[in-house]
This record gives C-alpha cells, structure tokens and sequence, in this order.
C-alpha cells in the first residue's frame, strides 16, 4: 500500500526536488507554486518506476496510458521510450532483471506481462494462464531474468 502512496506523489516531489531554490526565495508557498514546471514524464500519472541495477540515474516509468518514459539523468529530465500498443487497461508495475538490464517485465490488467529483452524498445506479450485476471507487482529473480513472481 506504501508504494502506490508513495508513486502518487512522485510526479509532485520530482518537480519539488528540481525546482531551483533561487525561484522559491522566501515566497510565501502560494506564489512559490505558480514557479514551478512539469519535467516529466509525461501525461503524469505515474503507475510504477523501476531503477536499473547497473546505471542508478537511469529510470523508467509507466503511466495509466501505456507510455513508458525514461530518464538517464536521475530524473531531472524524460524522454518518451515507446508507448504499448494495443494499450493497456491499466498498468501495475515495472521491473528491471537484476541479472540483465536489457531485459525488462511489465504488469498489466488483463493483457498479461510484457516483457523487452531490448531495455525497453519493443514488448512482447506474455498472457496471463486463463485462471488468472491480474497482479500487482513484478519480482524478477536476481539469477534468472526468465523467473518472475507477479503477485
């Protein structure tokens, strides 16, 4: 419950974060807010992020529309990385493999797990077995990138 919490205000604590302090000054919190600007990503609505084990300043995030956006900078700025097609109901989670950086899982309601094994250039469909509707979070094995809990 503390991720989704926490996720819901990222998009809110990355402009906080990068806003210059010279433009906040000791304005009162009302005039400091009209300072601030969007850096991303884009459309907002950020579902679930996910560091890369081998590069700590490069993320990715996924937004409630299928857009899957990624920085190399620790966030102060993102790029559009593709966007899933067909798109998805709803997205839970992203997950890098621990073992392998280029591969990368993607929870989704009702479609199934994406997975990348081109550090997020292009999904593949992984279905869901028929008994199984949705999950919420990914795991990928630190060994394995071919083992996943999804749960």
């Amino acid at each position: 419950m503390k991720k989704f919490l926490v996720l819901s205000f990222l998009p809110a604590l990355i402009i906080i974060l990068q806003s210059p302090s010279s433009r906040l000054g000791s304005l009162p919190a009302e005039a400091a807010i009209g300072a601030w600007e969007l850096i991303g990503p884009y459309g907002g609505n950020v579902q679930a992020l996910a560091r890369n084990p081998s590069n700590s300043s490069e993320l990715f995030s996924v937004g409630l529309n299928g857009q899957i956006c990624r920085t190399t900078d620790g966030g102060r700025t993102w790029s559009l990385a593709t966007v899933l097609n067909p798109l998805p109901d709803y997205v839970y989670d992203i997950a890098f493999s621990p073992s392998n950086p280029d591969i990368l899982y993607l929870d989704t309601y009702r479609q199934g797990i994406y997975k990348s094994v081109d550090h997020g250039a292009h999904w593949a469909a992984c279905p869901y077995a028929t008994d199984c509707t949705a999950q919420g979070s990914l795991l990928v094995s630190p060994s394995n990138p071919n083992q996943i809990l999804a749960a």
